[in-house]
């Protein structure tokens, strides 16, 4: 399947908080001739930021068709990784377009999936044999999502009810195992959100580590 990324439907997560990082996103996704975004305005509040992410979250997922792509404030561009025209393969659920090496929640479900299993630190990866993508069943990464199923998108609403005392990553990461989500061997954007190393976020699967 193939697929033009500056033509999805594209809501940038942002809140009053981190309002300096808006013009230079603005200005990014613009030059990148994108052409039907908006910033969502999460709310602040007393509560952990996470509890305020995960209800605006649902609201995307509860009101929005698929295909779509959510994006954090916080991304940071790896232009030689990308282009705005990519495939993959046509039963893909998710696809992440950045992601990282930590994960939670893949339990005894990895042996479900198939045989070339691969650790990532604490996520877990599993070669598909594409040049491009691989499949997770337990990372933790939102900050570049593109949901293409609607049943997946209904099930991952039900797990941010379900695990109420868990961030947003960690309730997705614990029902991946159920869905054909790809991340992308090269990033097209890392997280640059201050509390983990480049390293996470800014990585290169084209060599996988030994499969476990």
């Amino acid at each position: 399947m193939q697929l033009n990324i500056p033509a999805l439907r594209t809501f940038v997560f942002t809140c009053d908080k981190t309002a300096f990082r808006q013009p230079k996103i603005k200005k990014h996704l613009t030059n990148l001739n994108f052409t039907n975004w908006e910033f969502l305005q999460g709310e602040v509040g007393p509560e952990p930021y996470w509890e305020y992410v995960k209800r605006d979250f649902y609201k995307v997922l509860d009101t929005t068709p698929c295909p779509f792509m959510i994006l954090e404030d916080d991304i940071k561009f790896l232009p030689k990784n990308y282009s705005d025209t990519i495939e993959f393969p046509d039963d893909a659920d998710i696809l992440y377009l950045g992601g990282g090496p930590k994960g939670y929640g893949h339990g005894k479900h990895v042996s479900l999936i198939g045989k070339d299993i691969r650790q990532w630190e604490t996520a877990t990866i599993i070669n598909i044999n594409n040049q491009d993508w691989v499949r997770v069943i337990s990372m933790i990464y939102t900050h570049a999502v593109i949901f293409f199923s609607e049943d997946c998108k209904d099930d991952f609403k039900r797990a941010i009810n379900w695990n109420y005392m868990h961030p947003l990553d960690i309730s997705q990461s614990k029902i991946q195992y159920r869905w054909n989500c790809l991340l992308r061997r090269r990033p097209f954007w890392w997280q640059d959100d201050k509390h983990r190393n480049h390293f996470h976020t800014k990585f290169d699967l084209t060599m996988l580590p030994p499969a476990v």
